[in-house]
């Protein structure tokens, strides 16, 4: 899977604390703030993915029972593992996969 953390910008420093006064608004800014600088962690930390699809998806992923077999497509949740399958050999659309099985046929 390719690194999408790669040359993204820091938006916040993380030693930067905000103070306020008694104001309604200000503390939600702060909080927006915390929680970017909590998800930039994460990301110089390699441990924030963006997802090829939506969490739940289905992948539509062709194969063959046997050498000489029907090619058949299997559905189900993407996982993990598909994800650098995705485009390859596991398909967001039914089509896709169909239109992968006439290129291999």
């Amino acid at each position: 899977m390719k690194d999408v953390n790669k040359n993204m910008e820091r938006l916040t420093d993380k030693n930067f604390r905000i103070g306020f006064d008694d104001s309604n608004e200000l503390p939600s800014y702060v909080s927006i703030y915390e929680k970017l600088r909590n998800y930039e962690d994460l990301e110089e930390q390699g441990k924030l993915l963006k997802l090829p699809v939506p969490d739940g998806s289905l992948g539509y992923e062709p194969y063959r029972f046997l050498e000489e077999g029907a090619w058949e497509i299997n559905v189900h949740k993407i996982r993990l593992e598909d994800l650098d399958k995705i485009g390859k050999t596991v398909f967001v659309s039914p089509e896709e996969a169909e239109n992968y099985i006439k290129e291999m046929v």
